[in-house]
């Protein structure tokens, strides 16, 4: 089994922003993934949200077998290369009437995210775990309305990892001597 898995991704990704964002004095940002069943509600405070939309299976199956000498097993593995969408999605609350706290909007934290994650230290970070970034998308805004009848910013944008998954399975071997009647053809 490939050791690469969506945690890994999300939880590479999730602290890459988180740490950065820190780096870039963003020290009340809550970064987390969406969609938990622990959330209720949004924080007071500017967040940052991640999820996976959809893989790619780009091209065909690798396959190879090995032979382990030292464990005198066969292997066989199958490799395939995903291109996986995410979105990250932010929110800002902003009081019409203090539109300096906290300083900056949804879009302008997106957009810091953006930065963040086509930064030569994310690369370097995601390329150590076998994982790139392919391509980051524009940041639209969509307005919302929130229970205190105020719209709200909601900025996001998608951006593709690229990475391999696989499958390492033990083949069964042949001992011999093999007996039966094995005839000339």
């Amino acid at each position: 089994m490939s050791s690469l898995t969506d945690n890994n991704l999300i939880s590479t990704v999730l602290s890459i922003i988180n740490d950065a964002l820190i780096e870039q004095s963003y020290t009340d940002v809550t970064v987390r993934s969406s969609f938990q069943p622990t959330m209720v509600g949004i924080p007071s405070n500017p967040s940052v949200y991640l999820h996976k939309i959809y893989d790619y299976r780009y091209g065909s199956l690798k396959k190879k077998d090995t032979w382990d000498a030292g464990d005198l097993k066969m292997y066989h593995q199958e490799e395939q290369v995903y291109e996986s969408t995410f979105q990250i999605s932010t929110l800002v609350t902003q009081d019409p009437a203090n539109l300096n706290d906290p300083g900056y909007t949804a879009s302008d934290l997106a957009t810091t995210v953006s930065f963040i994650l086509q930064s030569d230290k994310a690369a370097s970070i995601l390329a150590a775990n076998e994982i790139y970034i392919l391509r980051i998308v524009n940041i639209p805004s969509s307005w919302m309305s929130f229970d205190r009848d105020r719209y709200q910013d909601n900025a996001s944008f998608d951006f593709i990892l690229t990475y391999n998954r696989d499958i390492i399975s033990e083949i069964g071997t042949i001992t011999p001597p093999i007996l039966g009647d094995i005839t000339r053809v």
